[in-house]
């Protein structure tokens, strides 16, 4: 494969296509993902019990926003102006910004975009490229529900 400079940020601000995501009613997925994940916090599970929290249903784990932001993160990886050599490759960090929880019922828009890319030297001298990829979830109304961030680390 041939050497190709991202960190030159001609990328930066790309967008990729859009996925929807449908939560299902009534939230089986959510209780699945939070038995999975050892959270047995009632809100996840109880539908009177989020009610009483203030909610109108049950809602979902924060991190179980992982399992429809991820997806389109094969765009990215697809990229040919990036290049990503999966060999060279690991996700180096995940953050989300919620705006309201997800719930079941949600019918979410993930819009994602190249936000940064920025260069930094490993410890043994070499360089790598920082892919930070940006997702904004929007509901069926427009509404934004969370941002999520994934960054990339591609060593040269």
């Amino acid at each position: 494969m041939a050497e190709v400079k991202r960190s030159d940020k001609k990328a930066i601000g790309k967008e990729y296509p859009q996925v929807t995501y449908m939560v299902d009613i009534p939230g089986v997925k959510i209780r699945e993902y939070a038995e999975a994940i050892g959270d047995m916090n009632p809100i996840y599970f109880d539908e009177e019990y989020a009610k009483k929290a203030g909610f109108d249903s049950i809602i979902a784990p924060p991190t179980f926003a992982a399992v429809f932001t991820l997806k389109p993160l094969a765009f990215v990886l697809q990229d040919q102006d990036l290049a990503i050599d999966l060999a060279t490759m690991v996700h180096g960090a995940q953050e989300f910004e919620f705006y309201r929880p997800v719930k079941p019922g949600d019918k979410l828009t993930i819009k994602p975009k190249v936000a940064d890319i920025y260069e930094k030297m490993s410890r043994s001298g070499r360089p790598m490229d920082f892919i930070v990829i940006e997702a904004e979830v929007v509901d069926e109304k427009g509404e934004k529900v969370l941002v999520a961030r994934s960054t990339l680390i591609c060593r040269r």
